[in-house]
């Protein structure tokens, strides 16, 4: 199992209901933790956000990871917006499909088999910080990990606002993320280019070479360099590279297709697959 479910695991254990031995003391961090399981249990979204940043946890996995591997700041946006949507997922979705994994995010049944307990709460005036105890599939031992909440000024429900103790584990199974994300980026800025193409062969009657602003309107993601190979009026090919990833994506129109591609369509590959 991937290291990278350890956040989503310290969450979604909680929505087992059943695996779940909490204190039931209103205004406290551990019965807002209570009330966060049964909104996940129920998918409710509006009720899971009561309850739980998940921008913020995002945030506080994608800064961990960076912190133990050296990340790049610039793809920080970009991974907050992946780990964020693989929260939803986990928290949300359907988990019917799988024993232990749904569409990349945990099953929440398998979990009230690894989830062990709340090991330790350290509350002040509006912060807290709860340990939940986890017995990993692929490890003998049981890990804590601490889940950071928050509570408004003037009352209110506590709020999961961070995950920690995540660095050592998070690097690894984070990578194959980016990749994917670099990946979709080349794609979506070669379909962009079919467009722009479009419009160009319409107002000239041919396909154009030239990616400049006086021929083409035209902007690649930041990190994205794409490259049009050759372009007339039959047809035209373009690759994109990411300065982050060795893949490439390449793309092809009219005559330019090579055999085994579809017209208007991304292929991407990595060197040596």
């Amino acid at each position: 199992m991937s290291r990278f479910r350890l956040a989503l695991l310290a969450i979604g254990a909680l929505a087992i209901a059943g695996a779940l031995r909490l204190h039931r003391v209103r205004r406290s961090p551990v019965y807002s933790l209570q009330r966060l399981a049964d909104a996940a249990r129920a998918k409710d979204r509006r009720g899971v956000e009561q309850y739980l940043d998940v921008r913020r946890v995002a945030e506080s996995v994608v800064d961990a990871a960076a912190e133990s591997s050296g990340q790049e700041e610039g793809t920080r946006p970009l991974l907050v917006t992946v780990v964020e949507q693989s929260m939803w997922t986990a928290l949300t979705d359907s988990p019917a499909t799988a024993p232990d994994m749904v569409g990349g995010a945990p099953d929440f049944r398998s979990l009230s088999r690894r989830y062990e307990g709340i090991a330790d709460v350290e509350q002040r005036e509006r912060v807290a910080r709860v340990g939940v105890r986890l017995r990993l599939a692929d490890v003998d031992s049981a890990l804590v990990v601490h889940l950071r909440m928050e509570r408004a000024d003037g009352g209110g429900p506590w709020r999961v606002v961070g995950v920690e103790d995540l660095a050592p584990y998070l690097h690894a199974s984070l990578e194959p993320r980016l990749e994917r994300a670099y990946e979709l980026e080349m794609r979506s800025d070669l379909r962009n280019l079919v467009n722009s193409e479009g419009a160009y062969f319409a107002g000239h009657g041919t396909y154009t070479q030239s990616l400049s602003r006086g021929d083409l309107t035209y902007d690649p993601t930041p990190g994205v360099s794409v490259t049009i190979l050759e372009a007339g009026r039959d047809g035209w090919r373009a690759v994109a590279r990411h300065q982050q990833t060795t893949a490439e994506c390449r793309i092809a129109v009219g005559t330019a297709v090579p055999p085994g591609d579809a017209a208007g369509q991304p292929k991407c590959s990595r060197p040596g697959r």
